[in-house]
């Protein structure tokens, strides 16, 4: 069977030093924080992902006080300021899709950023603040784009994001809502376009910051084009389409798998044996998503946009 995204992922977990256990074998990183002494995570064996902000020797600490899973979690608070970037491994091409558990407590302050470019500080495509300035508990708001959205706190919840570097997009879940969908990927603060999806930086950016990481997943696909196909042999059509989407080809459509650009899956299709196949998206919302095809062995993944 040929993997399109084995060579990429051994190479992503090589650069990044990834060495933990994770359930998820298709994952590229799947930090739980366990695997670590309580301190310093930076220096750490299978940390390697995780270093200071350029002219900051202060790391985050892994502690054993509160946590999502296992006894561990990453804190990151203030005094002395902690500045923290979880490298994604300068990613040009394909889809990042990047999970964690984060808690707030009550009152504080919290905040992370995206980077596009691998100089740090040169490309932000947001900044999100929690409770910024101390004034608004319990409201998350952005530096740069209009959302504004509620999140708990004192207890766990999940946030999700995905970058798409193929079609320049990005989306963003928090705490199970879609806070954004296939949002143009650009810079919105720094010197630099985005280039790159770099680093997620976990900064403590006020007096008031306390927060915690926990169970970091991190995944990439290629999207390896159809266009590799024989383009006699196949064909997916109409795209776009309002309800029904056409697959045809000579070869054996082993299954179907379609993803929104938060990474759920919508449809599954198995065992899949008439030709042509036909799949009826009707019940799907308005956006973009990403169809993959195992054909012969093969995984292909193609961008598919629904009106």
């Amino acid at each position: 069977m040929k993997n399109f995204t084995f060579s990429l992922i051994f190479i992503l977990s090589a650069v990044l030093g990834f060495s933990q256990a994770c359930p998820d074998p298709t994952s590229v990183i799947c930090d739980d924080l366990d695997a670590y002494t309580v301190g310093d995570v930076i220096g750490q064996a299978g940390a390697d992902h995780w270093v200071a902000w350029p002219g900051s020797s202060l790391s985050g600490q892994v502690i054993d006080t509160n946590s999502f899973s296992g006894s561990q979690s990453l804190y990151i608070g203030a005094g002395p300021v902690l500045d923290m970037l979880f490298l994604t491994g300068d990613q040009t091409s394909g889809l990042t899709t990047l999970a964690w558990k984060m808690y707030v407590p009550a009152n504080a302050t919290a905040y992370f950023n995206v980077q596009a470019n691998p100089s740090a500080g040169d490309s932000y495509v947001y900044q999100l603040y929690f409770n910024e300035g101390g004034a608004n508990p319990g409201l998350a708001t952005f530096q740069q784009l209009p959302p504004e959205f509620d999140y708990p706190q004192d207890e766990w919840f999940d946030v999700s994001l995905s970058v798409n570097m193929n079609s320049l997009t990005h989306s963003l879940s928090v705490n199970g809502n879609d806070i954004l969908v296939g949002t143009d990927y650009v810079a919105n603060a720094g010197s630099q376009p985005a280039t790159h999806f770099s680093s997620i930086n976990f900064y403590a950016v006020d007096a008031a910051n306390q927060y915690y990481i926990d169970d970091i997943v991190m995944h990439y696909d290629p999207l390896t084009s159809l266009d590799e196909l024989d383009q006699d042999k196949f064909s997916i059509y109409p795209n776009p389409t309002t309800d029904v989407l056409n697959i045809a080809t000579e070869k054996n459509i082993e299954s179907i798998v379609m993803n929104d650009l938060l990474g759920h899956v919508v449809i599954a299709e198995n065992n899949i044996n008439n030709m042509p196949t036909q799949l009826d998206i009707s019940a799907l919302s308005q956006g973009i998503y990403m169809i993959s095809l195992q054909i012969d062995g093969e995984t292909f993944t193609q961008k598919v946009i629904k009106r």
